[in-house]
Formats: structure tokens, C-alpha cells, sequence
């Protein structure tokens, strides 16, 4: 794919480089004013943990959802990283019922043990893949796949998600106790449950 086909915009609350707000800015790329052919599909990662960790806000997620089904755009959402409940909910977006994405990817803790397993989730009615067409570097292996059920066999039971969200509220009490016993101007964190992002003030 040709580079030019490829449209990089501001993330989530960051602003465009002219200073526009960020949904502005998403507006003015996607809107039908934009001046160019509407996209076939919008790619992110509603959370983001590298450099830090940042977070898409709730506003901008819905407000994408609208303009793509505007411009008759798929929303790919990037949970490789974010997912599997690092964020609380197994999925990074959870708390966004607005965003709805067509196509979620997943892989790194979905086997449970850290075995080799990625999967792709599909709406029901775009899924135009045969089985088996759909291939990749980690479609996993029968171990995986017999941990992967197993791990997600968790996530069905309230008694893990409670104990799930107990230990991601500890997480910034353990760490804002530690920032305290240290000099003044310590270290900034951005949280979202499980996930933390550390920087020095």
C-alpha cells in the first residue's frame, strides 16, 4: 500500500500541530468537507503504552464511531497491547459503547500463559473470510489453544473480574504511597486500572 494512502491524524487528546482540538481535527479529516476520498477504514489503539500511557477520550472515540459510519469506514481497533484486561475490562474499550468496532486484533496474553496466539474478531456480518483463509504468525497451536479457553474461561466467572479490579485499585495506592516517601517533585502517573504510565515531574 502506497504511503499516500495513509492519513496519520492527531491522537485522542492531542491536538493537531496548527492547534486545533483534536475532534476538530478529526472532523476536518474525515467530514464531508475533508476534500478527499472517505477512508475504508480507521485504525487505533484506544489505549496506548508506549511513551507513556495514553488514553483516547470518551468524546473522541464516539465522535470517530459517528464520522465513519458517515463516510462508510470500517473502526479497527488495535487491542494487542491494551487488551485481555490490562485495563480492567478485557477489552480496552469497554467503557466506549459508543465506539463499537468492526474488527478487534488480539494477542499477546489471550493464551493465558504467554504462549504463541493471536486472533482477529470480525462483526458477524463483514466477515466475508472462508475458514482458514484468515492466517497469520500466531494463529496458535494446540497448547495455546487449550490455555487460551482456559484463561478465558475466567472471564466468565464475577468472582475473577471482582478480584481483577481489586488488584488494579491497588496498583496506584501502592504507587502513590512509594511517590510520597520520595523527594519532593516525584513522578507523574497515568492510570487506567492495570495499566500505568510513570514520568518524572
Amino acid at each position: 500500500m502506497p504511503l499516500t494512502d495513509v492519513a496519520i491524524l492527531p491522537y485522542g487528546d492531542a491536538a493537531h500541530p496548527d492547534g486545533t482540538d483534536p475532534v476538530t481535527a478529526l472532523e476536518r479529516a474525515l467530514g464531508p468537507r475533508a476534500g478527499a476520498a472517505p477512508p475504508a477504514a480507521i485504525l487505533l489503539e484506544t489505549v496506548r503504552g508506549e511513551g507513556g500511557l495514553h488514553t483516547e477520550p470518551r468524546t473522541w472515540l464516539a465522535r470517530l464511531r459517528e464520522l465513519a459510519d458517515a463516510a462508510g469506514a470500517l473502526v479497527i481497533v488495535d487491542d494487542i497491547q491494551a487488551g485481555c484486561g490490562r485495563t480492567g475490562d478485557f477489552f480496552s474499550f469497554e467503557d466506549t459503547p459508543e465506539l463499537r468496532p468492526d474488527l478487534v486484533c488480539l494477542s499477546k496474553s489471550l493464551s493465558g500463559m504467554g504462549l504463541p496466539m493471536a486472533a482477529l474478531l470480525i462483526r458477524r456480518e463483514i466477515d466475508q473470510w472462508a475458514p482458514g483463509e484468515h492466517n497469520g504468525t500466531f494463529r496458535g497451536h494446540n497448547l495455546a489453544f487449550v490455555a487460551g479457553s482456559a484463561a478465558l474461561a475466567h472471564w466468565a466467572d464475577p468472582r475473577f473480574t471482582a478480584h481483577t479490579a481489586e488488584l488494579a485499585a491497588a496498583i496506584p495506592t501502592s504507587l502513590t504511597s512509594i511517590d510520597a516517601a520520595l523527594p519532593a517533585g516525584g513522578c507523574l502517573y497515568v492510570f487506567r486500572q492495570a495499566s500505568c504510565g510513570v514520568r518524572g515531574s
